[in-house]
């Protein structure tokens, strides 16, 4: 009986990471992140990942990032905006395929990075 306890919570643990959007999408959590610091040109925040730093790049053209991405030192993506006001989006790109990226604002404090 234990053992089958602790699966329906590792369960709901899993299911609590995938986000249902209208339509039967599915936004699976990518990283949580927590706000450490902010700087005059970037702000620095802490997730389960790493360190991510997200750099101004000072431009508020369409079709340009508004911010860039780091994590743990490395180039992760640019930050551009979405319709939603508390959304950004990103993407990453590997050889053959592209994952795009969700930046969600949870409070002041706090942000949330689905994978679509």
């Amino acid at each position: 009986m234990f053992s089958k306890d602790k699966a329906m919570e590792q369960s709901k643990v899993e299911q609590s990471k995938i986000r249902k959007r209208g339509r039967g999408r599915k936004r699976e959590l990518f990283d949580r992140l927590k706000k450490q610091e902010q700087r005059a040109n970037c702000s620095v925040w802490k997730g389960s990942k790493g360190v991510y730093v997200f750099e101004n790049t000072g431009v508020l053209e369409a079709r340009k990032p508004i911010r860039k991405v780091y994590l743990n030192r490395a180039y992760l993506t640019g930050l551009f905006k979405s319709k939603q006001a508390n959304e950004y989006l990103g993407d990453l790109r590997e050889l053959d395929n592209r994952i795009y990226l969700i930046f969600k604002l949870v409070g002041n404090e706090a942000l949330e990075i689905y994978k679509k």
